[in-house]
């Protein structure tokens, strides 16, 4: 028993000093993936092909650099979660009376 009063008694003492993002904080991490997926995993636009999420992204390193091999395919789960995102960011943007230009052109492109 005294054992268990212990364990219990460190367990509350040390989530005294745990302590989570704020929401600002939440939001440029939000907007920085966001921004990367924009420029690095996809092209965005009416295009065939263009505005489908990569299916995987590699880089090998060659005499010459960085070189980046981008793989597409049958993409339908990268598609969804991006078109959920999407859906997500454009209720919330709306929520709050901000623009949600972008985010429906790219919907409309998805």
């Amino acid at each position: 028993m005294k054992k268990l009063f212990f364990i219990s008694l460190f367990f509350i003492g040390n989530t005294a000093y745990l302590f989570s993002q704020s929401a600002e904080e939440n939001m440029e991490k939000y907007w920085y993936y966001r921004f990367k997926m924009q420029n690095d995993h996809m092209l965005i636009g009416d295009c065939i092909g263009c505005s489908l999420p990569v299916e995987a992204r590699d880089m090998t390193d060659t005499d010459h650099g960085l070189e980046h091999e981008l793989k597409w395919g049958e993409s339908i789960k990268q598609l969804s979660e991006y078109l959920t995102v999407l859906a997500t960011e454009y209720k919330l943007l709306s929520d709050n009376g901000q623009d949600v230009t972008q985010t429906t052109k790219e919907l409309y492109y998805a």
